[in-house]
């Protein structure tokens, strides 16, 4: 029993400088990995921010929640009734990734292709409404 801890002993002093790189190495890789999944996942929030605030400039640009009288979707088409059409700003709100606006008489539609997306934050805030 004292030769086997003689030889751990003796293994432990010449080896002590690997296991000591070896187990920074592992600390060091699992600091990279925490990081780099803290950095995804601001990223991802980051990203919802900016839809949250594109389709509040959106909004903005149709005149405001309260100037959306009835709203239909048909794959990436926004059908929109407005109360005052005069309050939309067809040039702006191109700048927010609205591929094409058509205007009718009664109707808007907005060619996009987060449609879904923009009708589900639609319905949300009409809800509070």
């Amino acid at each position: 029993m004292n030769e086997f801890k003689t030889d751990i002993n003796l293994f432990l002093i010449n080896n002590a400088v690997y296991i000591a790189i070896s187990i920074a190495a592992i600390i060091f890789i699992a600091l990279i990995i925490i990081f780099i999944l803290i950095f995804i996942s601001n990223k991802k929030s980051n990203q919802k921010n900016n839809k949250q605030n594109n389709y509040d400039l959106i909004i903005k640009c149709l005149g405001g929640i309260d100037n959306i009288k009835d709203f239909s979707i048909r794959g990436s088409r926004l059908s929109l009734t407005l109360f005052d059409s005069s309050l939309l700003k067809t040039e702006e709100i191109k700048n927010y990734g609205i591929k094409s606006i058509i205007n009718m008489s009664n109707k808007t539609i907005l060619v996009l292709d987060f449609a879904k997306e923009l009708s589900d934050y639609f319905t949300s805030l009409k809800s509070l409404n």
